[in-house]
């Protein structure tokens, strides 16, 4: 197994760590793991789990992040929609890396975005649209509580 450069290492435990602190006013998880040949951590934010990979090598060549986000099993419009928003935002400010939307084999909505790596803003763009898909999420299972009740 390749090692990941010191540099590498050294920005994401940086970013990992901005993202933790960020999180933390609002009491959430945060659960590091390695994943295979790139470094990992995961986020929980009320009800979405989200996984920031470090890519050694990206599609242009370059190292870059990956966030992957399930919401469980909630396949909603309006979720999605925040989804391809943010998704959408982040491509206006660096159309080089892309992201997609979709649900996965076991029913969850997923998002996936590439972050160039050694961005400044990354950590406060990351925990800003964690915390505004984990809203809409938890805002959605609300309304639905007293229906599944029934």
């Amino acid at each position: 197994m390749p090692k990941l450069p010191t540099v590498a290492l050294t920005r994401f435990q940086a970013l990992v760590e901005d993202i933790r602190k960020a999180l933390a006013a609002r009491g959430d998880a945060h659960r590091p793991a390695h994943h295979r040949q790139n470094l990992s951590a995961e986020f929980v934010v009320g009800d979405v789990a989200f996984d920031l990979l470090h890519l050694q090598q990206g599609p242009s060549g370059r190292p870059c992040f990956l966030l992957q986000c399930r919401c469980g099993s909630v396949t909603h419009p309006q979720g999605e929609q925040v989804m391809r928003d943010l998704l959408s935002r982040r491509a206006s400010s660096d159309p080089a890396l892309p992201g997609a939307v979709g649900v996965n084999g076991r029913g969850e909505l997923m998002m996936v975005s590439l972050l160039q790596a050694g961005s400044e803003q990354a950590a406060r763009h990351l925990s800003n649209s964690m915390v505004e898909l984990s809203e809409v999420v938890s805002r959605w299972r609300d309304a639905q509580r007293p229906r599944l009740l029934h």
